[in-house]
């Protein structure tokens, strides 16, 4: 699911509204963005007072300016959309519900009608509209508490938290310090030191786990069932007598399912560094489902890049990835997302090319084959995998690129030739794996700019020669990207 799905309407409007300005570079006629909402006019220009009114509330996020028949939309500098985003999600009854379950996992009508300030007729209309939005984690809202299995109930809070706690007010309760001793006696227990990231990782894990202690008999019938086969894990059996003694000593009844959720949770979020995870797959049976689909998806992918050879850093960096992603698919349903998954595998595509593209397809063949998980079409978690992996690929390429030398050829020209190598360097400069340098004759580049055609004299080297046009001109650096591109492409 897509967070902004947590909107209410009327903010969803707002947050398409700008979303369109942004991609349309800051600016925009006031017919294109009315024809993107379908709203009327009227409608439509009560939506632009409201935006405005938005961008000045509290922090100024933004301000909106009209000129001729425009509407440009200029940030803060410290202010994005998705900060907009969340503050509106934060203040969304749908979130206040979810909110509100979580610190309250057995409720009544009342109680909810109370906190949310709704008729008995409305709280039930959003209870049913956030169980659409929960259906595909197998989570519902029934008889006044939260239903379905406990690690998926953990799972939806900690993604949604895990995207919201950056941008707005929930790390006002979720401090460092007060979870200090937890986090110090768990990387007592692993012999690992955990980055400040990782901590904030654990201490919302922890957090919400505490919270859902006060939940009324948790469903574990699936967790028993999926974990079977871990439970001869070193790891596991670490984190186990780990929990056991710490539950012990704040009076809470041990649970093993309470270890067996921290387990998962440590080696899915990335909560171990490359080298304390590379510890772990040293000790753990190439016997779990998880360790022999990350063995067959690393072979499948240094089979296909032979006779490419990885580096020993670079091996450790794909087996890593891979295990996080691997392990997320085979213990939860359901993806919290915060950009358009379509945009983000279309621009993925491109930069690996049509081969690492029918990769990543074998590569969900596998899955699927490993795991035998059932598919569910509505199963975002499984969708979002063609983005996880294609992402590992693209790891894979630019660690391992060959830079595209250019060469600017400008000796011939006056004086001026200097504000030219200045300027086109600055263009080229910023692109992914390119050098530029100065033109000689002796030194072997992929690329020759100049003003001039290519001499006769060079017959062979160097292979491309471009003739600018106009320096700095929009119609030369197209061009010039579409040759790198190709040159990238004739590398794959």
């Amino acid at each position: 699911m897509q967070i902004d799905v947590l909107l209410e309407k009327k903010e969803a409007i707002y947050v398409q509204m700008l979303r369109t300005i942004v991609l349309s570079g800051g600016q925009i006629t006031l017919t294109a963005l009315r024809e993107t909402t379908g709203l009327s006019k009227t409608a439509f220009e009560q939506y632009l007072k409201d935006i405005e009114q938005l961008g000045k509330k509290e922090t100024k996020y933004y301000s909106i300016t009209y000129r001729d028949y425009t509407i440009q939309l200029d940030f803060s500098p410290t202010i994005n959309l998705e900060m907009v985003m969340m503050y509106l999600i934060e203040q969304s009854s749908y979130f206040q519900l979810l909110q509100f379950i979580l610190l309250h996992p057995t409720f009544t009508t009342v109680q909810l009608m109370n906190h949310l300030g709704m008729s008995e007729s409305t709280v039930f209309r959003k209870i049913k509209e956030v169980n659409v939005i929960l259906k595909e984690f197998q989570v519902q809202i029934k008889n006044g508490e939260l239903q379905g299995e406990e690690l998926q109930i953990r799972y939806v809070y900690y993604q949604l938290f895990s995207l919201m706690m950056p941008y707005c007010t929930l790390d006002s309760f979720l401090t460092i310090p007060d979870y200090d001793p937890f986090i110090r006696a768990l990387s007592r227990t692993l012999d690992c030191q955990f980055s400040r990231t990782q901590k904030e990782k654990i201490t919302l894990w922890w957090y919400l786990t505490q919270k859902r202690w006060l939940a009324k008999n948790p469903n574990f019938e699936r967790l028993a069932m999926i974990f079977r086969p871990f439970l001869e894990d070193e790891w596991y059996k670490k984190i186990d007598r780990f929990m056991s003694l710490y539950l012990s000593r704040i009076a809470i009844e041990n649970n093993i399912y309470e270890a067996i959720m921290l387990y998962i949770f440590v080696i899915s979020f990335e909560i171990l560094g490359e080298e304390d995870f590379y510890q772990y797959d040293l000790s753990r049976s190439k016997r779990l489902p998880t360790a022999r689909l990350d063995l067959y998806l690393r072979e499948t992918i240094l089979v296909d890049y032979r006779p490419k050879r990885f580096s020993i850093e670079l091996e450790k960096k794909v087996g890593y990835q891979l295990a996080q992603v691997d392990h997320e698919v085979y213990f939860f349903m359901g993806k919290i997302e915060m950009y358009d998954r379509e945009n983000l595998l279309t621009i993925q595509r491109r930069l690996l090319g049509h081969k690492r593209s029918r990769l990543l397809q074998k590569m969900m063949t596998i899955v699927f084959e490993q795991l035998a998980p059932e598919h569910h079409p509505n199963n975002s978690l499984q969708d979002f995998l063609l983005v996880n992996y294609a992402s590992i690929l693209t790891m894979i390429e630019f660690s391992s690129v060959q830079p595209i030398t250019i060469g600017l050829d400008f000796e011939q020209l006056p004086i001026y030739r200097f504000l030219f190598f200045q300027l086109v360097q600055m263009e080229l400069k910023p692109l992914l794996g390119v050098e530029v340098e100065r033109y000689q004759a002796n030194r072997v580049v992929d690329i020759v700019i100049s003003p001039r055609p290519k001499p006769t004299y060079l017959i062979e080297e160097p292979r491309y020669w471009y003739a600018v046009s106009e320096f700095d001109s929009t119609y030369d650096l197209q061009k010039i990207s579409q040759l790198i591109e190709s040159i990238r492409l004739e590398r794959t």
